[in-house]
């Protein structure tokens, strides 16, 4: 049976006998289940230091766990871990967001209940400064060049541009990343490098 706080009827009766039957009414206990009704996600001022943004908000829930965590993270940004005991509605902050007037989603949920979880999505601020200006280099066969885009944002990914096509690169996930190849290269801030191959006739690979 369902427990869902509501009144129910229970009947009795004789298969043989329709005469002979009785019904009572009884209520049944709240849901014990483990439910986020609400998340709150206000995104702050972006910030001309970093281009970065603190998301601020709430989480109501009912019947959550005894013990565990609490999880709020944003997709592609960063994440805050609250520890039990639980009491409803409880406050968050996750800072060092990249501000990219981008629609994000910000998820809440339990470690000791997997199925007790919600999302909820926002606007972030757009972005309130230049993060580097374009980079070029020359770049010859047998050379690498160390790409640096500014500290202090969160998510960041590397990425080979040709035409319009942008490709991740496996594992280039800091803010840092050596060349090896010449493309252009552009970081998930909108950093971008371009590593090109100047027309030299001592290049064995293009006489």
């Amino acid at each position: 049976l369902t427990a869902d706080g509501a009144s129910h009827t229970v009947t009795a009766a004789f298969s043989d006998d329709a005469a002979c039957t009785d019904t009572e009414t009884y209520t049944a206990p709240v849901s014990c289940q483990c439910v986020i009704s609400n998340i709150t996600a206000t995104p702050g001022a972006c910030s001309t230091s970093n281009n970065t943004y603190t998301l601020t908000g709430q989480v109501t829930f009912t019947n959550a766990p005894a013990a565990g965590t609490l999880v709020i993270s944003v997709t592609g940004g960063n994440s805050v871990t609250l520890t039990a005991p639980f009491t409803s509605p409880m406050s968050y902050s996750i800072s060092n967001l990249n501000a990219d007037g981008a629609s994000h989603t910000v998820t809440a949920i339990f470690s000791n209940d997997i199925l007790c979880t919600s999302t909820q999505t926002y606007t972030a601020p757009a972005q309130c400064s230049t993060p580097c200006p374009p980079s070029n280099f020359n770049f010859c066969t047998g050379d690498s060049y160390t790409l640096t885009a500014p500290a202090g944002y969160s998510g960041y990914q590397w990425y080979t541009v040709v035409g319009v096509t942008e490709t991740p690169i496996p594992g280039a996930m800091s803010n840092v990343y050596v060349a090896t190849m010449p493309y252009l290269y552009l970081s998930s801030d909108r950093c971008r490098c371009m590593c090109h191959r100047p027309v030299l006739p001592s290049d064995p690979q293009l006489m």
